[in-house]
């Protein structure tokens, strides 16, 4: 790269901290962005992130703590989540100043508000990753008051596209799934023929399924 030539500062947020497909997006799609010659820093919450900030560490991708808290069901939980709103928003405002990115990826989904805000009271670009088809109505309400900030959204797939954005063909939307590693998870030749074996003996058509059991996933 010439010595002359900015490198691309890109700070991805995100406000829950505990390990679920939207953190292991942000750990691969970091990694591969800094092998690209891309500086990535990921901000993450204080609570619940421990594991996410080893896997985070473990690729060598700096890491920015903050306090945020996140919504919950039960009212205590919700009251805290507004009382502190604002003071978290001017805190991420804040960090974002200080790591002075190009570009702010808002990732976790359409409640995850406070990195868009944030980025617009800096004025800096950011990128808003949705990846769910499931927001209660003042969530997607919200959302909609929100969309005309960033300069282009990422969906994790079609579903969620036509979900936040219907038949609207905006330009700046872009659909994109989520990564998988597949060597990761390729099986051995010993479980493929048991596999194999199973299906001869029973007839039963096998279909596998892969997520947690949470109630949006439609298990």
């Amino acid at each position: 790269m010439d010595a002359n030539i900015k490198r691309l500062r890109v700070v991805k947020v995100i406000e829950e901290g505990r390990v679920g497909g939207p953190q292991m997006d942000i750990v691969r799609t970091s990694k591969e962005l800094r092998a690209r010659g891309v500086d990535v820093v990921v901000v993450v919450p204080h609570i619940d992130s421990a594991q996410f900030c080893e896997l985070l560490d473990s690729f060598g991708i700096p890491i920015y703590g903050v306090t945020l808290t996140r919504p919950g069901a039960k009212i205590g939980q919700l009251i805290q989540y507004f009382v502190r709103f604002i003071v978290e928003v001017n805190a991420l405002a804040k960090v974002f100043r200080k790591l002075d990115p190009d570009l702010v990826h808002a990732g976790g989904g359409a409640w995850q508000i406070k990195g868009v805000l944030a980025a617009r009271i800096c004025q800096i670009p950011v990128i808003w990753h949705l990846n769910d088809t499931g927001t209660p109505w003042p969530v997607r309400a919200l959302f909609k008051s929100l969309k005309h900030i960033p300069v282009g959204f990422i969906c994790a797939g079609k579903s969620v596209k036509k979900y936040y954005f219907g038949k609207s063909a905006q330009s700046n939307v872009i659909v994109i799934q989520s990564p998988v590693d597949c060597e990761k998870f390729c099986p051995t030749n010993r479980e493929i023929l048991s596999i194999e074996r199973s299906r001869q003996e029973t007839k039963i058509p096998l279909i596998l399924t892969v997520g947690n059991l949470g109630r949006v996933k439609g298990v």
